[in-house]
């Protein structure tokens, strides 16, 4: 009861406990759903997809085309790279602060 209590007046926090899973579905969750919202807007809007089309033929008719291609892999990878780390950080940040935060109540406890 006294925990339930706790939770309830806010002295015991759930965040730490739900942060975890909150990682995990949005580390693996926001690429499929931009994959999907890609998808979906090609569905959508045929002339996103035209466009790309001639993009494509564009690049391909030079010879530096599978270059091209390389380094557009290449970055995108980087740049995926990179985001997955400003999210894990994101996440460390706010454990970080609960646990100063929990540090600090039992300093003041005394």
């Amino acid at each position: 009861m006294e925990t339930l209590l706790a939770f309830v007046l806010f002295k015991r926090f759930i965040s730490l406990y739900v942060l975890i899973p909150a990682y995990y579905i949005g580390a693996v969750g926001i690429p499929f759903f931009g994959w999907f919202t890609l998808l979906r807007v090609r569905q959508k809007y045929p002339l996103i997809y035209a466009i790309e089309e001639q993009i494509d033929k564009l690049i391909y008719q030079t010879d530096s085309g599978k270059k091209t291609r390389a380094a557009f892999i290449l970055i995108f990878a980087i740049i995926f790279v990179l985001m997955e780390i400003m999210w894990r950080m994101l996440f460390e940040y706010l454990i970080a602060f609960l646990q100063i935060r929990d540090t600090l109540l039992q300093f003041n406890a005394f």
